[in-house]
């Protein structure tokens, strides 16, 4: 089934990295909207060789300096980010777009992967993990599963196929 989108709007702009406090308000708003409403992403993680994207549930806390994710431990996926720490994750709202590409928005959230071994702090992320996909019980509460906490550095919100706003939460 062809989709019928409306045509790219092309808007001859720069990358503005310099953001004033109100562009910073608006950047951290509108990445909160995006982790909040969508319940998906793509994490990449790199190894020595290659790199590899996979789909995850994830969950943020309110400062949105942490992402969290659960994945099985037999997995190319959790090997690499053993492997090298350094991933990022992109979350987009494209499924809530269907006709107009130009609402099309996404954000790559960049940061360092740690799969958690404490117990107490393995309890408090599963937590925030349930609370928004509680149909994941099981999975993340399974012995063949590890809490992933991704300390973020930066995120990037595009909107419009190419206007870029950089937002850290440090």
């Amino acid at each position: 089934m062809k989709k019928d989108y409306d045509k790219p709007q092309y808007i001859d702009i720069k990358r503005d990295d310099i953001l004033d406090n109100q562009k910073k308000d608006k950047a951290k708003d509108l990445i909160k909207e995006i982790l909040e409403n969508e319940s998906f992403g793509v994490l990449a993680t790199g190894g020595e060789d290659e790199c590899y994207t996979s789909l995850i549930s994830f969950a943020s806390n309110e400062g949105l300096n942490t992402l969290v994710f659960a994945t099985p431990i037999d997995t190319k996926k959790f090997d690499m980010i053993r492997e090298n720490e350094n991933i990022s994750i992109l979350i987009d709202n494209r499924s809530n777009n269907e006709k107009s590409i130009n609402d099309i928005a996404a954000v790559t959230s960049m940061g360092l992967a740690r799969i958690l071994k404490e117990k107490e702090e393995i309890e408090k992320w599963s937590q925030v993990l349930v609370a928004k996909h509680s149909y994941l019980d099981e999975f993340i509460s399974a012995e063949t599963s590890a809490i992933v906490l991704v300390d973020i550095s930066n995120y990037y919100y595009v909107s419009s196929f190419q206007e870029v706003m950089e937002w850290s939460p440090k």
